[in-house]
């Protein structure tokens, strides 16, 4: 009687936690595991890898909450070659950039010195709008709190 109550309690209990220890699946994986993982994300699953980048782009755009926004950006320190990747971050980082300057702005001061020269490299020859109106976006908040970030970047021009 007493083993049959350990059985269950063993497969009811452990057998889940064990599991739990295993490689995520599709449900559990998200940024950071794409941060991490990426080559091997966007081999073996390359809809997934597509679906996580969709989503956290999504949320950085959205500006809602300035800390998903800075997990995006995060990703400048993929040091990557894979031009599809490459082409969309410029892209979400550019337009983040002009349009929500702001929010790009609180975003990118929250992150590491890795993330910050990662980002204002990607945006010294951008690729989807003009240097300009990236400079003129930027132009106002140079004497602000997010003053050395905006110099940084003018002064790279």
């Amino acid at each position: 009687m007493m083993t049959k109550e350990i059985a269950l309690a063993f497969i009811v209990i452990i057998l889940p936690l064990c599991s739990c220890a295993q490689a995520p699946d599709k449900q559990s994986k998200n940024l950071e595991y794409l941060q991490h993982n990426f080559k091997e994300l966007y081999s073996t699953d390359y809809d997934q890898f597509w679906k996580i980048l969709r989503g956290a782009a999504a949320g950085a755009q959205g500006c809602k909450v300035t800390t998903d926004t800075a997990r995006f950006l995060e990703l400048a320190r993929i040091n990557s070659i894979n031009a599809e990747f490459n082409e969309f971050f410029n892209r979400e980082i550019e337009q983040l950039a002009v349009r929500k300057t702001e929010c790009f702005l609180s975003a990118l001061l929250i992150t590491d010195e890795n993330t910050q020269a990662g980002v204002l490299k990607r945006l010294q020859h951008p690729l989807f709008v003009e240097s300009a109106d990236l400079a003129r976006a930027l132009k106002p908040f140079a004497q602000s709190k997010y003053a050395a970030l905006v110099n940084r970047y003018l002064g790279s021009q």
